[in-house]
């Protein structure tokens, strides 16, 4: 309860020299849900993943070391017969039947180390290479979106709670208001100078204003809990109830278009393309031989009491035959490439839909604005000219009421023109890839500051 009364009156009666000096800004805010944000700490994750797979390819260069040892028993003919070579144990006795035939169970203890040095991979030194590459340029793209994505995400509920407790705070100055009036109409009714249904009537309306004014407080409450979630939940953030009015100039269409093509999401779905190309091609070329050079150092005994040593050194090919799923691997990667192209072109199908409709939708709150504020200024010099009027026996009390609900209404629609400026702003320069640091920064200090250049 103590929360919540707290926010009601950071809200509710945030004046402009409280937002100068206290309050939290939009460009704070954003600062702070990045920080908290576990969705940059996994895009930073997959980065570090992805660089992985290049280091992976830089690895396969570099000539293996393997060891092995080895302890085997067994009176198997043919063992005996090897182990006692290579132990270099075997004499002229050896040779005689029986003992070839049905030797005694030998005990061999081997060690080896080999050393194996790529020649030709058949193309998956370059093709791992490219691969890195891609993963790597797609998970900073996708970085850059996700950042921008939480920014936006943040500004927005920012805005909102500051729309909300602006449409509370004119809620609550219409009320005190209209209960003005109907104390003047409780006197007056005494008279008999008010008609009871109209009293009622103007009552009535008064109820709406109540109505109206909790809701927007429960608003403004909804979205400064979820901005306090994003920001790590460290604070309840005190959000002005108060927009600055400010006309952006947006860059030309052709412009933001061109920018799209590099926004995060677009720019990842056409690297995730090239990642499932190189994947199809090493698909492809796993026909391809692949050579290495070999070396290895052996030793064989039986006691210990001497170790001989062998040693081997060749170059091997290995070519694969025979391999009748590969070419449905083939089609299965191909499928993949031709999925994570469509995917591309559907995102970017997408983000020009977006651009577009939150560009005209910027536009659209740019032209009604000013029509807004008219209809507000005229709102208000009704209610001034039913006053006197009314206080006079002239004029009905309802109609005192209605005025003030239309005012209220028209303060409303002008702060609703307002709150949509910055976040159209905002969403425009989303869709395409132009919410940067720079970009909030300049949206903090509109909304903070009022009308700029």
């Amino acid at each position: 309860m103590k929360t919540t009364a707290y926010l009601l009156a950071v809200l509710l009666f945030s004046t402009p020299a409280a937002r100068a000096g206290g309050g939290i800004t939009l460009g704070q805010a954003v600062d702070k849900a990045l920080e908290a944000s576990h969705g940059l700490k996994q895009a930073q994750a997959a980065r570090e993943g992805a660089q992985t797979i290049g280091r992976q390819a830089g690895h396969m260069r570099l000539p293996a070391l393997t060891y092995q040892s080895a302890f085997t028993n067994s009176d198997d003919p043919v063992y005996v017969f090897g182990a006692l070579l290579r132990q270099k144990e075997f004499t002229a006795a050896d040779f005689a039947l029986d003992k070839l035939n049905s030797p005694s169970p030998r005990t061999n203890f081997s060690n080896s180390l080999q050393l194996q040095v790529p020649l030709y991979t058949g193309g998956k030194i370059s093709d791992f290479s490219r691969l890195g590459e891609a993963a790597v340029s797609r998970a900073d793209a996708a970085a850059v979106y996700a950042r921008q994505g939480t920014a936006m995400e943040a500004a927005q509920k920012y805005l909102m709670a500051a729309f909300k407790g602006q449409l509370a705070a004119i809620a609550s100055e219409a009320v005190s208001s209209t209960e003005k009036e109907l104390a003047v109409a409780d006197r007056l009714r005494e008279k008999g100078l008010v008609l009871g249904s109209d009293y009622y009537a103007a009552q009535a309306l008064l109820g709406s204003l109540k109505a109206a004014k909790t809701v927007f407080e429960q608003e403004a409450l909804a979205s400064a809990s979820g901005l306090n979630v994003l920001m790590g939940g460290s604070e309840v953030p005190q959000i002005p109830a108060l927009l600055g009015r400010h006309l952006y100039v947006l860059p030309p269409q052709e412009e933001l278009e061109r920018a799209m093509s590099g926004r995060g999401d677009v720019s990842a779905a056409d690297f995730a393309a090239r990642a499932a190309k190189i994947a199809r091609d090493m698909e492809s070329d796993s026909i391809l031989p692949q050579i290495g050079a070999f070396a290895s150092l052996q030793t064989d005994t039986e006691a210990f009491s001497t170790n001989p040593m062998r040693r081997m050194v060749g170059v091997g090919m290995t070519v694969p035959f025979g391999d009748f799923a590969r070419a449905d691997r083939v089609a299965q990667k191909e499928a993949e490439h031709r999925q994570a192209l469509e995917g591309a072109l559907h995102l970017r199908q997408t983000a020009a839909a977006q651009l577009a409709e939150y560009r005209r939708s910027y536009e659209s709150a740019a032209l009604a604005l000013p029509l807004a504020e008219a209809a507000r200024d005229d709102a208000a010099r009704s209610l001034e000219l039913f006053r006197p009027m009314f206080r006079q026996g002239r004029q009905s009390v309802l109609e005192v009421a209605r005025a003030e609900y239309a005012l209220m209404s028209a303060r409303a629609a002008v702060a609703e023109q307002v709150f949509k400026l910055h976040s159209y702003y905002a969403a425009t320069l989303l869709a395409s890839g132009g919410l940067d640091d720079a970009a909030i920064a300049f949206i903090s200090a509109a909304v903070s500051e009022g009308e700029g250049k």
